[in-house]
């Protein structure tokens, strides 16, 4: 007797769930939006990923002025004949070199997420698109299939019409040969 109340109980709580469940339109509509703020998203991550290589290139350039500071400074200081102040700048030289090196790699790697970034989005705006747009075609009731369906009809009218004119050809001759 209990199975059966248990049987009863999920039996009314599938019923709830057909009975709430949405419309295809309202899912799809709700698809989308999701979609979007997908997209959202993605041009968001893509902001910052172009802020972040703009950083790190205007970053790398004033490492790469300082390399050739540290040069000038180190000519500077041999002619001056101060070789521990130019051992200190040829030092300090190669470590702004590394830091060259390290600002390259990761400004690389940048450049190539932001590539891949923008790939995406490109990607999935045009999928967001093409979403937009079958729901419009969905709520308005036309689609690939009903424009398609216009044209023949439209070209079934100028077959129509092509057809009239070849009878009205043919009976103006037979009307001609008549007389």
């Amino acid at each position: 007797m209990i199975q059966f109340f248990r049987r009863l109980a999920r039996t009314r709580g599938f019923s709830k769930l057909v009975d709430n469940a949405e419309d295809p339109e309202v899912i799809l509509e709700n698809y989308v939006k999701n979609v979007w703020n997908e997209v959202s998203e993605t041009e968001i991550a893509t902001s910052k990923m172009i802020a972040e290589e703009k950083r790190l290139l205007k970053q790398l350039n004033e490492v790469k002025l300082k390399l050739q500071k540290r040069e000038e400074q180190a000519l500077n200081a041999v002619e001056i004949g101060n070789e521990e102040l130019a051992l200190r700048y040829i030092e300090d030289k190669a470590k702004v070199k590394k830091e060259i090196e390290f600002l390259e790699v990761v400004h690389e790697k940048t450049e190539s997420k932001l590539r891949e970034l923008k790939s995406t989005l490109k990607q999935m705006k045009l999928e967001y698109q093409d979403l937009e747009f079958k729901l419009n075609a969905i709520k308005h009731k036309t689609g690939p299939i009903a424009l398609s369906n216009k044209k023949e009809l439209h070209s079934l009218d100028n077959e129509d019409n092509l057809e009239l004119e070849r009878l009205k050809e043919i009976i103006k001759k037979k009307n001609g040969r008549d007389k």
